[in-house]
């Protein structure tokens, strides 16, 4: 399934939810905004379940409750894998982009921009981070241990990021 240019905004709950063996799915210049929950949320329920090669290019989360991206596995022998996100921005989140459940594998976060949020980047040791923008979050990234690349400035030249790391 595709995604194109929809928008979530001002619900009670999450703004996109996908759970239980959702895979192969393209969300692409999407927007969540001020849900009272998270903005997009990848939620494994079934025990023996897989959300698995799920991709995010350039969406948007905005001032949700909770966090901008979520990905995490509710149930146990659950997992959520391979998800790419690429030119992603959260603003004004609890947490920017949250991948740090222990069964959450090989997820990537590249290019995209967390701004304003309490936690900018949370992942755990098998989250790749590449190429990402963290500014004026209380902690810019936690739980990542692969090679990470954090930049700290907007290059007007290129019209995208720099390459100074942190």
């Amino acid at each position: 399934a595709v995604f194109d240019h929809c928008i979530a905004q001002d619900n009670n709950q999450n703004g996109f939810y996908s759970w239980s063996n959702i895979r192969y799915c393209i969300f692409r210049n999407c927007i969540a905004n001020n849900n009272s929950q998270n903005g997009f949320y990848l939620n494994e329920i079934s025990t023996s379940g897989l959300l698995s090669s799920n991709t995010f290019i350039q969406c948007q989360a905005n001032s949700n409750t909770q966090a901008g991206f979520l990905g995490i596995p509710n149930a146990a022998g659950s997992s959520i894998v391979n998800t790419t996100l690429c030119k992603c921005i959260a603003i004004d989140n609890a947490t920017g982009f949250d991948f740090d459940a222990v069964s959450a594998f090989d997820t990537i976060l590249m290019s995209c921009k967390a701004i304003d949020n309490t936690t900018g980047f949370a992942g755990n040791s098998s989250t790749g981070a590449f190429n990402n923008f963290a500014k004026a979050n209380t902690t810019s990234y936690s739980g990542i241990t692969t090679p990470i690349s954090m930049i700290d400035q907007l290059d007007t030249d290129i019209g995208f990021w720099t390459n100074n790391d942190q």
